[in-house]
């Protein structure tokens, strides 16, 4: 229960994000963000000798989840709601490779996580693509998501990952804003930084060590469902009865991987 409580909060936390343009809090670059908030992460879990020990996996793994899909998202320069509705692929893309890994492929999961990205195909008006230079920002979206995807997979058995792991995430995703030349940030973005995006990440990599990938990969869905569920209860908007099916399948995929994922076969 303490496991499952923790990825309540750590969904509340990312499902709260829209609060950022009703503060009117100025949009700061996604890799400047996550480039403050995993060196703030790797600096705390320094001090840790249990988190010392590294190796090249832990690089990979930790730039394979946090920096290459960032920098990816980026580059296919999809609308949001086409970004929204894509990422929502990642839990089935956890399923494949976890059955890859374990010589077989759970059915039952499968259908669970597509489940999800049926309920995300409902909510969201996707952009599908109309043209070859379209399809491939589809796939080099798609591409970032199978990075973390697959990283995601194999963090619980990697020892550094707080460390290392985040250090070489930090390093690329800062490389990155320096060639952007987006390095300022506003006091309200600190703050925003400090007291949700740090801990939220904190979340996910204690998480990462505590749940299967089959069960944290409702990290991806659940955040959706709580800023959907939010952002009704403060603006009332009204909802369709096709949106409103897509948000009940988005819930019962996640209640399902997380119940199915603790069942052995």
């Amino acid at each position: 229960m303490r496991t499952v409580a923790a990825l309540l909060l750590l969904s509340v936390l990312w499902g709260v994000e829209w609060l950022r343009e009703l503060l009117v809090i100025p949009g700061t670059p996604p890799a400047l963000r996550s480039a403050i908030v995993c060196t703030l992460a790797a600096a705390i879990f320094a001090i840790a000798p249990s988190e010392r020990q590294a190796n090249g996996r832990s690089l990979m793994v930790g730039i394979g989840l946090f920096a290459v899909p960032l920098l990816l998202q980026r580059l296919a320069y999809l609308p949001g709601y086409t970004n929204a509705a894509l990422w929502t692929l990642a839990p089935v893309f956890i399923v494949v490779v976890c059955g890859a890994k374990l010589q077989g492929l759970r059915q039952d999961l499968l259908m669970t996580a597509l489940a999800g990205v049926a309920g995300a195909l409902l909510i969201f008006p996707v952009q599908f693509p109309a043209s070859l230079r379209e399809g491939v920002h589809w796939l080099i979206l798609i591409a970032g998501i199978a990075s973390a995807a697959t990283a995601s997979v194999f963090a619980k058995e990697t020892p550094g990952l707080k460390t290392t792991g985040m250090l070489g995430a930090a390093v690329l995703l800062w490389i990155a804003t320096a060639v952007s030349g987006a390095l300022s940030i506003s006091t309200p973005e600190l703050l925003w930084i400090a007291g949700v995006d740090l801990p939220a990440l904190l979340l996910l990599l204690w998480l990462l060590q505590q749940m299967k990938p089959e069960e944290l990969s409702t990290r991806y869905l659940l955040p959706v469902v709580v800023t959907i569920l939010t952002s009704w209860l403060a603006l009332h908007p009204q909802i369709s009865l096709r949106f409103a099916g897509g948000v009940m399948l988005l819930a019962a995929s996640s209640t399902g991987l997380l119940l199915l994922s603790r069942h052995k076969v």
